[in-house]
């Protein structure tokens, strides 16, 4: 079987993180909700466990759309005052892909191990049965896509 993946890029993407952010999941469909009542394109998104009623969520953005990510922000940081955001911008998006992934074992072994041996900035992962999506600062996308792209081609 050929396990080769698909490995491309997507740029100027926008990394939210919410810390203290309520662990209820009402709080989470109101935040995607209201952004995508605001047109918002949300992609990647990751929540940690729960600490008592409060967890940290981040999820990924079009850079384009900042300013209304922000205003949202904002505005449910008016209901919910111990939000504390957190934004990143200049980042890049990896994604590898590959149907194998359902039947082989070692696809994330070799992204990451690729990715650890350049020190790579990892800003969120997310996955599924078929894809890894990597965000990390722009500076590092070039040889983070060389690394991984290398890995599956020894």
């Amino acid at each position: 079987m050929n396990n080769q993946p698909d490995i491309s890029k997507i740029e100027n993407v926008g990394l939210m993180i919410l810390n203290n952010a309520p662990s209820e999941l009402s709080f989470v469909a109101r935040l995607f909700e209201n952004l995508s009542d605001r047109q918002v394109n949300i992609d990647m998104i990751s929540q940690a466990p729960p600490h008592g009623d409060v967890t940290a969520l981040a999820f990924s953005f079009n850079e384009s759309d900042l300013a209304k990510v922000l205003e949202e922000v904002a505005e449910l940081r008016k209901v919910y005052d111990s939000v504390s955001p957190s934004v990143s911008t200049g980042n890049v998006k990896i994604l590898v892909n590959s149907e194998q992934m359902r039947y082989e074992h070692g696809f994330a072994s070799r992204v990451f191990r690729a990715l650890a041996e350049i020190s790579a900035d990892i800003r969120l992962i997310t996955t599924s049965e078929i894809d890894i999506s990597i965000l990390l600062p722009k500076a590092n996308a070039a040889d983070s896509l060389t690394a991984i792209k290398s890995a599956f081609n020894k």
